[in-house]
């Protein structure tokens, strides 16, 4: 976003996804108390798996990592990267 905005939309943009990400997302908030929208949307994000990555990660005896969410991880960051290289390459 830094590099396809002006800076104060940019600052405005990632304000706002803080305050979503951290406040709303089923991490800390149940899943199923969601609108059935949201709930749908939520499983395409990265935030729910990268957190069962972390619980994995942490405590290998308790937690888990499913497949579904390693392929949901690993489609955005491919998505990050090929869209980073996009922006970069647009702004040389």
């Amino acid at each position: 976003m830094a590099t396809l905005l002006p800076p104060a939309v940019a600052q405005i943009i990632t304000r706002m996804l803080v305050f979503i990400v951290l406040l709303f997302t089923p991490v800390s908030f149940p899943a199923d108390r969601l609108p059935g929208w949201l709930a749908t949307a939520h499983e395409y994000l990265p935030v729910e798996p990268m957190a069962q990555l972390i619980r994995a990660a942490l405590a290998q005896d308790h937690f888990s990592m499913p497949g579904r969410a390693l392929v949901v991880l690993i489609l955005w960051c491919l998505a990050s990267v090929l869209g980073a290289v996009a922006a970069l390459r647009r702004r040389a």
